[in-house]
């Protein structure tokens, strides 16, 4: 396994949702900053993009 893979073996049902949540909300964050998005944009963004998730997340049950 390599450094950006995952083992969810040890992880309890959920966990591994929120660790690849937490990965691609990085991945994005960065992606952003390296376009030369101002902090404040990505702060907002990502807000927005955890709120959607959240209520997705409370439809599904989860």
């Amino acid at each position: 396994m390599n450094e950006t893979q995952i083992d969810s073996s040890a992880l309890a049902p959920g966990q591994a949702v929120d660790q690849a949540f937490e990965v691609a909300r990085a991945a994005y964050e960065e992606a952003m900053r390296e376009h030369g998005l101002l902090s404040s944009t990505i702060a907002l963004i990502s807000g927005y993009a955890a709120s959607n998730i959240a209520a997705l997340r409370a439809e599904d049950g989860a």
